[in-house]
């Protein structure tokens, strides 16, 4: 490290060099010192490496080589720079998100010697503080773009840098914080069965409750089944805009009501949404084809039955148990005009069993019930008879009727 020290040099006593060092033996007869022609103003010093105090020594050789008594003097060589231990842009609460411009940089340091902390941002607001005689840790309390702002709703960024007393300058810290100008904004809100998403049904007292339309800095929301009276607050994920609710009692028809919350604790405006609920397998019973005839002599048969089922939707049927639609006979309609319904046996004589089953609004199923009818389309025998006379016999006929036919019988009936 080179500086510049100097030194009254009495050339008019005689004085024609000078020479410095760290080194005193350098400035002896026959010393390592490189010695310059008097006078010189100022006079260069080369201090060795590393901070610490550094003693430079001074020396006056005249004509005759007779050098002077040395003189001394010390000096502090410090090239080690101040840099932030850490940094935090938080709130008057200590969060990462504020509501006001005005927010407060936490900042550490462990080197003794840091004189001033400076502050600047990405909105040209910048600021300096002696903290000479502060110690660490210290809040500083600082305004985003010096007065006129940063960015609305949005992260910004803040820098901080240590200056010691010598004016070595360490490295920057940055930290970022989000400043909320607005209460967030949720779009609307839908509630969904978890198995079947996008129904108006659910088969469960827990939902799912998607948001749409959302300012991204909502950090949680909080939902009740009474407007304006929240029984639920959980995380709220940007990135999965998908929260559960699971309602106490649920009747058919039920309401969820929501706000959501930024990171400043603004408080959304309320959304709602409708759901049906049902709860209970339906169930089937009582099946009876043809109103209970043991035997049919045609494939086209009514099936009747009982329901318990407040909202039922379709009517399945087929002569495979499993009823799940790989039988030619398995047939699906509407509920629409409840029962009897029609249905067709398959081919062929002989006992069918046709099996019932009954799906509900929500998508629940009933069990599988079902009843046995006998198919019998061949027709009975044809008899034939042949006429034949016999004369054996004597034929009569009643007053007023006249024999047609003499001597003959009825033989052979097959």
């Amino acid at each position: 490290v080179s500086i510049n020290s100097d030194a009254n040099e009495d050339v008019a006593g005689g004085t024609v060099e000078v020479a410095v060092s760290e080194n005193s033996a350098d400035l002896t007869c026959g010393g390592a010192a490189t010695w310059l022609a008097a006078p010189v103003h100022p006079i260069p010093v080369t201090l060795s490496a590393g901070d610490g105090v550094k003693t430079v020594y001074f020396a006056a050789r005249d004509a005759a080589g007779n050098i002077s008594s040395l003189l001394s003097d010390d000096i502090e060589l410090d090239q080690t720079a101040p840099n932030v231990a850490s940094c935090a842009a938080v709130d008057a609460n200590g969060d990462a998100c504020s509501d006001s411009w005005t927010i407060h940089v936490n900042v550490e340091w462990t080197d003794a010697d840091v004189n001033f902390v400076h502050i600047y941002d990405t909105a040209s607001g910048s600021m300096s503080v002696d903290i000479s005689d502060s110690t660490s840790p210290a809040t500083i309390t600082y305004t985003i773009g010096s007065g006129s702002g940063g960015f609305c709703n949005n992260d910004n960024a803040i820098f901080v840098f240590f200056e010691d007393d010598i004016g070595n300058t360490g490295d920057t810290c940055s930290s970022a914080i989000f400043v909320d100008c607005a209460k967030p904004v949720i779009a609307g809100i839908e509630m969904s069965d978890q198995a079947t998403s996008g129904t108006i049904w659910s088969t469960s007292a827990t939902v799912d409750v998607t948001l749409t339309g959302f300012d991204t800095d909502i950090v949680q929301v909080a939902m009740g089944e009474v407007s304006g009276v929240y029984t639920d607050t959980v995380p709220f994920d940007p990135n999965n805009p998908v929260v559960q609710f699971t309602f106490g009692a649920p009747t058919t028809h039920d309401f969820i009501y929501l706000v959501g919350m930024d990171c400043a604790a603004r408080v959304s405006d309320e959304k709602s949404d409708d759901m049906y609920f049902d709860l209970i397998d339906p169930v089937i019973s009582n099946v009876d084809i043809n109103s209970g005839a043991a035997k049919t002599n045609t494939t086209l048969v009514t099936v009747d039955f009982s329901v318990t089922e407040a909202h039922p939707k379709t009517i399945e049927m087929s002569e495979n148990p499993a009823v799940d639609g790989s039988d030619p006979t398995y047939v699906s309609m509407s509920w629409s005009g409840g029962p009897p319904k029609p249905f067709t046996l398959s081919s062929g004589d002989g006992v069918k069993t046709v099996y019932v089953r009954l799906t509900d609004q929500s998508g629940r199923t009933s069990t599988i019930e079902s009843d046995d009818i006998e198919l019998d389309e061949t027709l009975p025998p044809v008899l034939t008879a042949t006429l034949q006379a016999d004369p054996a016999l004597q034929p009569s006929a009643q007053a007023g009727y006249t024999a047609s036919l003499t001597d003959n019988e009825v033989v052979g009936i097959t």
